[in-house]
């Protein structure tokens, strides 16, 4: 494999250690009874209204080069490829999403656990941010705002004198999944094709290709690219990974 790749493929690696490591570190300090956070010293009167930029996602397809395909080169090792998540217009809405929430996690980890936890009934939820920082309520309440616009959250209300959150969540199967996992999924899709375009590498990619080993054993892979001819497979975990690491 030539240096140039060599690099780019240790600039990934590193970026994906970086996403897990603050992951890893957000995933042990959340509270559930909400305590012990910082109290903002400014007013969070206008926090509603205070619009960070969101970033937008640039098209992977329009990035992707000609060469040996990912789908080809699993091909050519015997493995069958029984399907493959294809994009369409709605990735535009759960891509924003997605790096809006990953590039802000820090700040939005209390708001997204408790959207997550009212997922499996579809109850109201009140998230009281009344010690959080000035970052934390002005990213929760425009990610709120984004997600009512989207229709995620149907019901979404800020009292800014009690600094509480009161929303209700919508139960579509694909919002629950977005919500559970797949949103970690495609933020680490974003940021890798984000900068493989950056470097002006060629790339091509599958994302939740489900596979038939030569052997007959099923499977289904997170994100396979191949780089450079080269292939590069990630599979994304919040939590516990060892236990995957052998399968």
């Amino acid at each position: 494999m030539p240096n140039g790749q060599d690099s780019i493929l240790e600039a990934i690696l590193r970026e994906l250690q970086a996403i897990h490591g603050e992951v890893q570190a957000i995933h042990t300090k959340i509270n559930p009874e909400i305590t012990g956070y910082e109290v903002a010293e400014d007013s969070p009167e206008d926090a509603e209204n205070a619009v960070a930029p969101v970033a937008q996602p640039e098209d992977p397809g329009e990035q992707e080069a000609t060469g040996l395909h990912a789908a080809d080169w699993l091909r050519g090792r015997g493995i069958v490829i029984k399907n493959a998540r294809e994009q369409s217009e709605a990735d535009q809405v759960f891509d924003r999403l997605a790096l809006f929430l990953g590039e802000r996690f820090h700040n939005l980890n209390r708001l997204h656990d408790f959207i997550r936890r009212s997922l499996p009934t579809g109850n109201s939820f009140s998230l009281n941010l009344s010690s959080a920082s000035q970052a934390e309520i002005a990213d929760s309440t425009q990610f709120c705002t984004m997600l009512k616009q989207y229709a995620f959250l149907p019901n979404y209300n800020y009292n800014k004198y009690t600094r509480t959150i009161y929303a209700t969540p919508q139960l579509p199967s694909n919002i629950i999944n977005f919500c559970n996992a797949q949103w970690f999924e495609r933020f680490v899709y974003l940021k890798v094709c984000n900068l493989l375009a950056s470097e002006n590498t060629p790339y091509t990619s599958l994302i939740n290709p489900q596979i038939t080993y030569a052997n007959g054993d099923d499977f289904e892979l997170d994100l396979f690219f191949t780089v450079n001819d080269q292939p590069l497979w990630i599979e994304c975990k919040t939590g516990d990974y060892q236990s995957y690491i052998s399968k």
